[in-house]
């Protein structure tokens, strides 16, 4: 009987893991997404994100009460900027895409 529920505790707590990570999208993110992002920031009406990995990555600039910026390709080293949508916009930070 001790052994079964080590089985079941081990399996229950397998697809817990599996089903958290599947809602945060890290089953699909390759392996050098999921270990390095880009650095950002904003500096008055313009925000800014740097890629200091040596990966290729895919971000797009999340604002509060604004939309989103479109994807852009991050490769190693780039940098892009973007201007606040709205005065009223705040950067909420960077979302792969």
């Amino acid at each position: 009987m001790r052994i079964r529920t080590r089985r079941m505790n081990i399996g229950l707590m397998s697809a817990a893991i599996l089903l958290s990570s599947a809602g945060l999208g890290l089953t699909t993110a390759s392996p050098a997404s999921a270990a390095c992002d880009v650095r950002s920031g904003i500096i008055g009406d313009v925000a800014w994100a740097k890629n200091v990995c040596s990966a290729k990555l895919y971000r797009k600039f999340v604002w509060g009460a604004a939309p989103d910026s479109p994807c852009y390709i991050f490769r190693p080293g780039h940098s892009h900027e973007v201007e606040r949508p709205f005065r009223w916009a705040t950067f909420e930070g960077m979302k792969s895409c």
